[in-house]
């Protein structure tokens, strides 16, 4: 306990930062005022978020919503939020939450600033977002002050163990699941007593749990709509990943679930003696970067691994392992193969004999096939040639009839072989695949 009392006083912003955040975050909201004054169907300026809360650590985002009339057209909504965002913040980006809102900097600070409807029912939503606010007014009248220290630890924990984070890129949890978690369970200690024995398909409530069935590792109904998983962007990974922590935690506190140590990529000479160790091989891709935003990127990366790696194993290759990594020029796949070469030919299976097509199969395999077709359980078989007997030429070749992430069907691909990638030198995605320690074991 001590320890934790320790990483809440570390973490915990000081009186300097907690003035520079409000007076900041009071100049924006008047910013936006001023700018909103003259726009009809506006009817609020709301800050949401952990800023809002009192729970953010270091330096924070500032949210700001800009409120609408329902009857305010979804056009018109979307165009005046950018109007302002695009006014009042620089280095600025747009960003995509069912509709555009501004992403940028003001006075130091990175801060969203988003159009929203002013529902009265956030489980009638008229956009995504517009539940937003009732987060926040949920959070202000139930959580009480001592239990927003208790939430800056378990953010700490989350976000030290690579747990943090509901964007695509993290899959974890959200700012607000964690919030809640401490609402259901009073402080950081019980959360990791109970979430140790959490399983799959875990069920949790703060206000009745809703009717509709969620098929996800963890399942939070969200107390303002309970209707909603809060928990539905967490990935099975980072779920056990977070209950794995929670029982070692337990058994052995050590600030280093809080603060790791930087994990630095492994030398080229201890990945080919993993690799030359283990008898299998890699073969890495590289595709260029499309130029999307994070939210929609690593969806469909994703996708495109797992695109690619079906047609690896379609094609005979044993795939072992897989991994990812992005840097801000390309996009690196890497897979682990029992053997990155095939035999010759391969087995390939026909229609049982007494279907109409059998005599076609027969047609083709009897001059084609290394060997003559024969019957087995019904069925004409045929030893046939492979296309291709290399991982390499394998993906090079059939890259563009995969399921492929839309935005990766028309970027530059190059493919590497075990060979090659030893020369390019793929440290990141390779570490990715092959360091499996965690992060509080580096």
């Amino acid at each position: 306990m001590r320890l934790e009392q320790e990483i809440s006083h570390r973490i915990r912003p000081n009186a300097t930062m907690e003035k520079e955040v409000r007076a900041t975050t009071e100049r924006l909201v008047n910013a936006v005022r001023k700018a909103t004054s003259a726009i009809e169907g506006v009817t609020d300026v709301k800050v949401v978020g952990s800023v809002a809360k009192g729970t953010f650590l270091s330096r924070p985002d500032i949210d700001i919503f800009i409120i609408f009339d329902e009857k305010v057209a979804r056009q018109n909504m979307d165009r005046a939020g950018l109007d302002i965002g695009r006014k009042l913040l620089v280095e600025r980006e747009e960003r995509y939450a069912e509709h555009p809102y501004v992403h940028g900097m003001f006075d130091g600070f990175e801060a969203d600033i988003v159009p929203c409807y002013g529902i009265k029912d956030p489980s009638k939503l008229v956009s995504a977002v517009d539940r937003t606010p009732f987060h926040t007014d949920y959070m202000l009248a139930h959580l009480k002050q001592g239990q927003r220290d208790e939430v800056r630890v378990l953010k700490q924990f989350m976000k030290g163990i690579g747990t943090y984070g509901a964007e695509a890129k993290v899959q974890g949890f959200s700012g607000y699941l964690t919030e809640l978690l401490i609402l259901r369970y009073g402080d950081f200690r019980s959360v990791l007593e109970r979430a140790s024995n959490w399983k799959y398909g875990t069920k949790l409530e703060l206000e009745g749990k809703g009717k509709t069935k969620f098929e996800t590792a963890l399942i939070f109904y969200d107390p303002v709509d309970n209707n909603r998983n809060v928990a539905s962007a967490l990935s099975l990974e980072k779920f056990s990943r977070f209950v794995h922590a929670c029982k070692e935690y337990l058994v052995k506190p050590d600030e280093r679930y809080f603060f790791p140590n930087e994990r630095k990529p492994l030398a080229s000479r201890n990945i080919l003696k993993l690799l030359d160790e283990s008898g299998m091989k890699v073969v890495v891709v590289r595709m260029e970067r499309p130029d999307i935003i994070d939210d929609n990127l690593y969806p469909q990366a994703r996708k495109t691994q797992e695109g690619l790696g079906s047609l690896l194993q379609h094609e005979g290759f044993a795939v072992q392992d897989k991994a990812l990594s992005v840097d801000r020029k390309s996009v690196y796949m890497a897979y682990l193969l029992e053997s990155d070469g095939l035999t010759p030919a391969k087995k390939h299976i026909g229609p049982p004999i007494w279907l109409d097509n059998a005599e076609e199969f027969l047609k083709r395999w009897r001059s084609e096939a290394i060997a003559q077709p024969y019957i087995e359980d019904g069925r004409w078989v045929a030893l046939v040639p492979r296309r291709n007997r290399l991982a390499k030429t394998t993906i090079e070749e059939g890259a563009s009839g995969a399921a492929l992430g839309s935005a990766f069907k028309n970027v530059k691909i190059e493919v590497f072989d075990h060979e090659g990638t030893a020369r390019e030198g793929f440290e990141t995605v390779l570490s990715a695949m092959l360091d499996k320690r965690m992060p509080w074991d580096v």
